[in-house]
């Protein structure tokens, strides 16, 4: 998602995703893709070539960056930038402990792979590239590396992989555009709605969005002329992906990403849910739209984010419940998501909450 030099969305073709009653395309690949296992296979793909994109980066203690990564801060930066959009822990033993574990046998492109250079438990974590290849940061920096070497496989502890998700139904057509023909400003275009009326709502709904991310990128490039005391160049890049598409229900989240110097960028993201049918944008308040629900919601949010975060979350009052709160659709009730910092550390990325649908109803 955010912006890398060396990294761009491949070839202007169509991905088709054909799910249930709907339909979803994407510039994933250069090829047609009608089912979940392709779809999966092409996001793995762009994990890899992110993977490979970032070969050459320097080393650096605790760095989550391409000015430097150490081992997880490399492996949590791929998943989360690539297509996969996957938020994983920052640390080498949550990685590992958190995902679903495989065997060198069924190891795919995409996964993680862990290594026991010393002591009982894995001290490194790279990514899985194919051909018994995997990308990894080490003191030497960011390279690639072969399983079959004999110092890799006395070394390897075992595989893990985090499954991104596909969406269970999506909407007729998607086609990516690039606004003003710039590559790292993305956004869709959806076609093939039974109401056309829906779908131009829709799509302006998107077109505005990324028109306020266009005004964002050239404050950032004026302030950027004034900056005389940067080390690295200002970055800006969005990119977006369909979060939920059923039941006539549609969720789509665009990341915007800025660089403008420090340790690290920031990414805000932004949730835009519609009505497929009437092309009826909500917030999280005309959902959640009574007092007593707020309240009910708020609390139930706290309840989960201050057994996760309790140095950042103390107190009810520090989950924000209102209008401008993102959420998205999922099925049985929505998923409240959070900005970086809001709740938890930058490490968390943008912690989500499952709000059943029986608190809002």
């Amino acid at each position: 998602m955010k912006k890398m030099k060396n990294l761009l969305i491949v070839p202007a073709a169509v991905l088709t995703l054909s799910v249930g009653s709907l339909t979803a395309q994407s510039t994933i690949s250069s090829a047609s893709v009608k089912n979940d296992v392709a779809v999966k296979q092409a996001v793995n793909k762009n994990v890899v070539d992110t993977a490979k994109s970032l070969a050459g980066t320097r080393y650096l203690k605790g760095g989550d960056t391409p000015k430097g990564f150490d081992a997880s801060g490399f492996t949590q930066y791929v998943l989360k930038h690539s297509t996969a959009n996957i938020t994983i822990p920052r640390k080498i033993s949550d990685q590992w402990s958190k995902g679903k574990h495989v065997k060198q046998s069924e190891l795919k492109p995409g996964d993680l792979v862990f290594f026991k250079e010393y002591g009982k438990t894995p001290n490194l974590v790279g990514i899985y590239i194919g051909k018994n290849q995997f990308a990894a940061t080490t003191v030497k920096g960011t390279k690639i590396y072969s399983l079959s070497q004999t110092y890799w496989k006395n070394a390897f502890a075992g595989g893990v992989r985090y499954d991104h998700s596909v969406p269970s139904a999506a909407v007729t057509k998607w086609v990516e555009h690039h606004y003003k023909n710039s590559k790292f400003l993305r956004y869709p275009q959806v076609t093939g709605l039974a109401s056309k009326t829906a779908e131009q709502k829709i799509n302006a709904a998107f077109l505005k969005h990324i028109q306020g991310s266009y005004k964002a990128y050239l404050e950032m490039l004026k302030e950027e002329k004034n900056d005389h005391t940067k080390h690295f160049p200002y970055q800006y890049d969005v990119s977006y992906k369909v979060q939920y598409a059923s039941d006539n229900q549609l969720s789509l989240l665009f990341y915007d990403y800025e660089y403008t110097g420090g340790a690290h960028g920031m990414t805000a993201v932004t949730s835009l849910n519609f009505d497929a049918k009437t092309g009826k944008q909500y917030n999280l308040t005309d959902i959640v739209n009574t007092k007593s629900k707020i309240l009910k919601v708020q609390e139930y949010a706290y309840q989960v984010l201050h057994k996760q975060y309790p140095d950042f979350v103390q107190k009810v009052s520090d989950v924000a419940i209102n209008k401008n709160t993102q959420f998205y659709y999922t099925k049985g009730g929505i998923y409240l998501l959070f900005q970086e910092y809001d709740v938890a550390p930058y490490a968390a990325g943008n912690p989500v909450v499952k709000i059943p649908q029986s608190l809002y109803k």
